[in-house]
């Protein structure tokens, strides 16, 4: 029988990623936490499974996107524009994280088995569960107001050729999905008058009536 209080201790954990706050901001202006991030990507996993031809496993991409951030409690989330700067430092205190959730907390191997599979990247489950996370980061920037973005959002979210970008390109569905979030995007810049802090293929594609 399982022993209560290791539910209690994982909760409790778990509970850091409430706390843990991310670079976005919601609608409100005010910054959003890791634990939000989690929900909405498993709302949009529930909203995409219907619509995406690849085949996967849907309780497995679930629990992928639910616990694939834990380890931000013991390592703090870094935005990914910071990330792909200090790339294997970042991969190296990943690790360390998931090595310490494995010794101390209920089900730690399967969540440190997720998390290493989310990141590797080569299952159907891993790269649908990708895709939603960078989806849904780009969504929510443009869901927030203008005024909270800086020169580093608008490098990241017009840069179209970005290679993040790879992670769309597995499905149909994904692809228009990214298209269509790239003219939020450029539409919603050009609204506030601020194409001039943008990337400027993306502007010069946009004007062109391509996006």
């Amino acid at each position: 029988m399982t022993d209560p209080r290791a539910i209690i201790e994982l909760v409790t954990f778990a509970e850091g990623l409430k706390n843990e706050l991310r670079h976005s901001t919601t609608s409100t202006g005010r910054h959003e936490s890791v634990a939000e991030h989690c929900w909405m990507l498993c709302l949009m996993a529930m909203a995409v499974f219907d619509a995406v031809e690849l085949e996967v496993d849907r309780m497995k991409v679930l629990k992928m996107l639910i616990v694939h951030d834990l380890l931000e409690i013991i390592t703090g989330d870094i935005p990914v524009f910071d990330k792909l700067e200090m790339a294997e430092q970042a991969a190296a205190d990943e690790e360390a994280a998931l090595e310490e959730i494995t010794a101390k907390y209920h089900m730690g191997t399967e969540i440190a088995a997720l998390c290493r599979e989310f990141e590797a990247t080569k299952t159907n489950e891993a790269k649908l569960a990708r895709a939603i996370d960078k989806a849904e980061a780009l969504i929510q920037h443009n869901n927030a107001p203008m005024d909270s973005w800086d020169q580093n959002d608008y490098d990241y979210q017009t840069n179209f050729g970005h290679p993040n970008r790879h992670y769309f390109d597995v499905d149909p569905f994904l692809q228009a999905l990214r298209q269509q979030i790239d003219a939020d995007t450029m539409a919603k810049i050009d609204a506030a008058g601020r194409l001039d802090q943008a990337n400027t293929d993306a502007v010069n594609a946009y004007r062109e009536g391509k996006r």
